[in-house]
């Protein structure tokens, strides 16, 4: 049997490959109770210890969008005086550089942080952040950073894209937003910032619907029930 993570990636394959009557079995998240060591941002980069940590984890690639989280921290007071954009991974050079020439050009040096790749475990980063972000551009398989953060009650704002609908509920286990969307990122993000009791409801919710929807567990039983009971 042909087995692909996500009801997007189906539709995809099965209309750009010779690939048909694809199973879904989405990804699955060994769930953690508590990280105690998570890693600390604020002290390892020296960062205001009023600062909220908002955080992006993954290869920087244009595609995932971190030109519009700078854009939208550039058009936001809000966001520059009470947040901090760290920006968790490596990628190709020019890129990375590119990344920085806008930072640069925004007057956000102080406000913008780049950790390069970090070696700690991907649980460990994501619990340092206090909302994760995933601005893709155009789609995602799955998003797994996405689900980590949420099973480690980590508040969550990504694109409308790809199979980021089918693990998050919008306004429920966490905030959808279109791609490139400027005013609407800047919104939301302002809106969760300013509102903790928004944040602590999502964060539940998000642990509750991973736990009940995409928990390794769940994903073993799916492979089981299609590899051998077919």
């Amino acid at each position: 049997p042909l087995i692909t993570v996500s009801h997007a990636s189906k539709r995809l394959l099965e209309s750009f490959t010779p690939l048909k009557n694809l199973n879904v079995v989405y990804n699955g998240l060994e769930l953690k109770e508590k990280i105690n060591d998570k890693y600390n941002f604020k002290r390892e980069w020296k960062i205001e210890h009023n600062k909220t940590i908002v955080g992006i984890i993954g290869p920087n690639d244009p595609h995932k969008g971190h030109a519009t989280i700078l854009e939208v921290f550039r058009q936001s007071d809000c966001l520059k005086q009470k947040a901090q954009f760290v920006i968790v991974g490596s990628g190709n050079e020019l890129l990375v550089d590119n990344l920085k020439s806008k930072v640069k050009k925004y007057g956000l040096e102080h406000i913008v942080t780049f950790t390069g790749f970090l070696s700690d475990d991907s649980s460990k980063i994501i619990a340092g952040f206090d909302m994760l972000v995933m601005p893709t551009i155009d789609f995602e398989g799955f998003g797994y950073s996405m689900a980590e953060a949420m099973s480690l009650e980590v508040p969550v704002i990504a694109s409308k894209v790809g199979a980021i609908p089918e693990v998050i509920e919008d306004g429920k286990s966490g905030l959808l937003v279109e791609p490139q969307d400027i005013a609407g990122w800047k919104n939301r993000l302002e809106n969760l910032l300013e509102n903790d009791t928004l944040c602590n409801e999502i964060a539940v919710v998000a642990r509750k619907r991973i736990e009940e929807n995409f928990s390794a567990k769940m994903m073993s039983q799916n492979y089981y029930d299609i590899l051998v009971n077919k």
